[in-house]
C-alpha cells in the first residue's frame, strides 16, 4: 500500500483533535488563516485599490507575506504574555491538498479569531467569536500584536468586565 502524504494542515488539525482532551482544562484559540489571507489579498483584485505597476500575483504574494509576518508576531506575543498562560493558540487555514477534506473540528470547543489584515499598518482590526457554549457576544478591537494578545487573553480568561449579549 503506497504511503499517503499528510498535509501540514491536516496534521496540525489532527494533532489538535488528538490533543484536545489533554488541553481540556485550558482554552483553545484558533486563528482563521482563510479569512486573514483572503482579506489581505482582497485589495489586489479591486481595480480602485491596485498599486500601479504591480500585477495581481505579486500583490497577492506580498499581502500574504505581510499577513504571515503579522500572525507570527502575534503568536510570539501570545507565547510571551503571562496573561496567555494555559491558552493554546493554533491556526486553521489553507489545506495543501485540495483533494483531501479538512479534518472535522466541530466537536472541539474553541475561540475563533480572525484578522482583517491591511498591508503596512502596524495596528490591525481583529474579531473573535467565543465557543458555542458561551453566552458572550462577538468581540472586536484594533491593535498591535502585543496589544491584541493582551486583550484577547484577558477576554478568554474572563479577567475583564462582564459583557453579555
Amino acid at each position: 500500500m503506497p504511503a499517503r502524504k499528510i498535509t501540514a494542515f491536516a496534521a496540525m488539525l489532527g494533532l489538535l483533535a488528538a490533543t484536545a482532551p489533554a488541553h481540556a482544562d485550558g482554552p483553545l484559540l484558533i486563528i482563521d488563516r482563510w479569512w486573514g489571507v483572503d482579506y489581505a489579498k482582497e485589495p489586489c483584485h479591486i481595480p480602485a485599490f491596485k498599486s500601479a505597476g504591480k500585477n495581481e500575483a505579486t500583490c497577492d504574494q506580498e499581502s500574504t507575506e505581510g499577513y504571515n509576518s503579522f500572525e507570527l508576531e502575534l503568536k510570539t506575543q501570545f507565547a510571551a504574555s503571562a496573561e496567555c498562560a494555559g491558552i493554546t493558540v493554533s491556526s486553521f487555514g489553507y489545506p495543501q491538498n485540495p483533494k483531501e477534506p479538512p479534518p472535522d473540528i466541530s466537536r472541539l470547543s474553541f475561540w475563533s479569531f480572525s484578522l482583517n489584515y491591511e498591508k503596512d499598518r502596524p495596528a490591525q482590526l481583529w474579531q473573535m467569536l467565543p465557543p458555542r457554549e458561551s453566552d458572550l457576544p462577538m468581540m472586536q478591537g484594533t491593535g498591535t500584536p502585543s496589544r491584541i494578545a493582551t486583550q484577547v487573553c484577558t477576554i478568554i480568561r474572563g479577567k475583564g468586565g462582564a459583557v453579555r449579549q
